[in-house]
């Protein structure tokens, strides 16, 4: 099995990087823009603005370099994405140890993992898997439980039972409030349910 690691800039780390190199872990990885990169593409950058003067549509140019950040153990591949459009400028820089084609390895590979975030997002934001912060670490877990639980219910309702429907696309969505706070252990009763786990 051969296990690919895609990520956005947050996760851009030279101790990640190489420990997925020693591992034998491909990645594709968002790079932050800072100071050099700009210049490092900067020709790409002037050719797409020309083409998209002369054209009037949104142009796209993509090179390879090897490229060390500061903080970097050593260089690494980069992935450049030169593109203009009528909403200016857009440049995009990947590291990545995966061969083939940039502009195929941006679109195919990396942007794949939007959709992926949009799932996670949905089971934070709207399934509340984001609230732990109780003070009893065992209700915590339980409500990721439950938060994954109702996801994978929801997923199959579209997935199974909803399938050539315009709501096999609905995604999750709240009303009201979503800010309630965490029940105290054992409840009015005394008797905590989550003791016996």
């Amino acid at each position: 099995m051969q296990i690919t690691i895609r990520a956005d800039s947050g996760f851009c780390r030279w101790r990640m990087l190489r420990w997925c190199d020693r591992h034998g872990l491909r990645y594709i990885v968002g790079v932050a823009r800072n100071p050099v990169l700009p210049r490092l593409a900067a020709p790409l950058m002037q050719q797409a603005e020309a083409q998209f003067k002369a054209t009037g549509q949104k142009q796209r140019y993509f090179a390879r370099a090897a490229y060390r950040a500061g903080t970097w153990d050593r260089a690494r591949p980069l992935i450049l994405k030169a593109e203009h459009s009528d909403q200016g400028p857009h440049p995009r820089f990947l590291v990545s140890n995966l061969a083939g084609e940039p502009d195929v390895l941006y679109d195919r590979r990396y942007c794949g993992r939007g959709p992926m975030e949009n799932y996670i997002k949905e089971q934070q934001l709207s399934l509340f898997a984001d609230r732990t912060s109780c003070h009893y670490f065992v209700h915590n877990p339980l409500r990721v439980l439950f938060s994954a639980l109702a996801y994978v219910l929801v997923d199959d309702v579209r997935r199974v039972a909803l399938v050539g429907t315009e709501l096999a696309q609905a995604q999750v969505a709240e009303e009201g409030d979503s800010t309630k706070s965490c029940p105290p252990a054992g409840g009015a009763s005394g008797y905590d349910p989550l003791e016996a786990l």
